[in-house]
């Protein structure tokens, strides 16, 4: 394979956003103004992030906005001590300070457990996309005492927003070179004082920053996915609350790009932005569906119960 087109995409955000918040944000080194609270759930509680005795990176729902980042593998330049891996979706391997496992195959188990909504992931559905996000949380160090299994190097945690109870919503509009197009649009509607509905959604496209010349289809690095969830929550009391969320995520892209032999392989000038595979019909795929079901009962001050159910399936192509 030859050397590839100039890599570096330059978008250009374009926002409408109608009464949206982005609560208990932090000021990261992409932002700037006044140091704000950061609250996680890191011992399965929310708490003050200086309080968890706890060594954690976290990556807001601005620093989301303002990097454009679209998965786990668009931030990990922005925490210290955490990998993403290679760019392959559906076998993506993360690392923690270093410690990793091997990444045989899709079924394979990590040794950093991810999870979604406070829902463990396996591998192939790590890399859901990051519609209408509250945060993401990096857990450094084994957390097997809170997260179980595959938890020896660390947890990754992403928190989508939840309903609340007043009326808010945003869209958004991302364009870049390769013809990049990105659309998203929320809307959370508080149907009574004890009910609420959110609904979120995600459409993202980007041509191939190579041409391929051989007999495959796809072009090296072309990506296509869109994404949508939607949360209802009740609060019958103040100490009870139920919420169900459904969440659709696919993914439709050009497989990982590998060198071979071929007259652009050997081509001298590393921007013809062409190359040669003859993988027939490659392509990496995943279709996936979950639903989450959760019941929050506080007893006192002290006390309180999360309980949590899921169900979630996918299916993947690697080829």
């Amino acid at each position: 394979m030859t050397g590839l087109k100039y890599r570096h995409l330059a978008v250009l955000p374009l926002a409408v956003a109608a009464a949206s918040s982005l609560a208990q944000e932090s000021n990261s080194l992409l932002g700037g103004g006044l140091l704000e609270e950061v609250v996680v759930t890191a011992q399965k509680r929310e708490q003050k992030a200086i309080d968890v005795p706890i060594a954690i990176g976290t990556f807001s729902a601005r620093d989301i906005v303002k990097t454009g980042a679209l998965t786990l593998q668009d931030i990990d330049d922005f925490i210290v001590g955490f990998d993403a891996g290679d760019d392959t979706f559906t076998q993506t391997g993360y690392s923690v300070r270093g410690i990793s496992s091997p990444n045989i195959s899709t079924g394979g188990d990590p040794s950093v457990a991810t999870f979604y909504d406070g829902v463990y992931l396996p591998r192939a559905a790590t890399t859901v996309a990051f519609a209408d996000m509250e945060r993401v949380e990096v857990l450094k160090g084994p957390q097997g005492t809170l997260f179980g299994r595959n938890a020896a190097a660390g947890v990754v945690s992403l928190v989508p927003n939840a309903p609340s109870f007043e009326t808010e919503g945003f869209a958004r509009v991302r364009a870049g070179n390769y013809n990049l197009a990105r659309v998203e649009g929320m809307v959370n509607v508080p149907v009574s004082d004890t009910f609420a509905v959110r609904a979120n959604a995600i459409f993202n496209q980007r041509d191939g920053i190579s041409d391929n010349q051989g007999p495959a289809s796809f072009d090296a690095g072309e990506k296509g996915n869109w994404a949508a969830r939607v949360a209802a929550r009740w609060e019958p009391s103040d100490q009870t609350a139920f919420q169900l969320a459904i969440d659709v995520d696919h993914f439709d892209q050009a497989p990982p790009m590998a060198l071979g032999l071929s007259p652009y392989a050997l081509n001298t000038d590393p921007y013809s932005g062409n190359f040669e595979n003859d993988v027939i019909e490659g392509e990496e795929t995943r279709d996936m569906v979950g639903v989450t079901g959760k019941m929050f009962q506080d007893f006192n001050d002290e006390w309180s119960m999360t309980a949590i159910a899921s169900y979630r399936q996918f299916e993947t192509t690697n080829r």
